[in-house]
């Protein structure tokens, strides 16, 4: 999540992939709630099927599709933060595809 708050504030951040970001700073930084409408640049933000709905809670309907702003949701109960990702992890190849995707988009080759 903090990067995503970073993001908000430094356009010398031009995409940002997060895993399970949330409101994980107390009172130490404003709810993403606040900060998702601030970002400008492509992101890629993914979660467990578990807590997609909260996710989408914070984006707060502010993603922008043609910026390339999106929410990855697994097919699969999927997983909490970038354990998604782990080798031999099953159900990772989702993952992998959605950002290998979300890449292609920011940066073709």
């Amino acid at each position: 999540g903090l990067v995503l708050h970073s993001a908000a504030q430094n356009k010398n951040v031009k995409a940002v992939i997060s895993f399970s970001p949330g409101d994980y700073f107390g009172e130490k930084l404003p709810s993403l709630k606040t900060v998702f409408p601030k970002i400008t640049q492509p992101y890629l933000v993914t979660s467990s099927k578990e807590e997609a709905d909260g996710l989408k809670e914070l984006i707060g309907g502010v993603a922008d599709q043609s910026n390339l702003q999106s929410q990855f949701i697994p097919e699969s109960e999927g997983f909490h933060g970038s354990r998604a990702l782990w080798i031999d992890q099953v159900g990772a190849d989702e993952y992998w595809a959605a950002i290998t995707a979300f890449l292609n988009k920011i940066a073709p080759s």
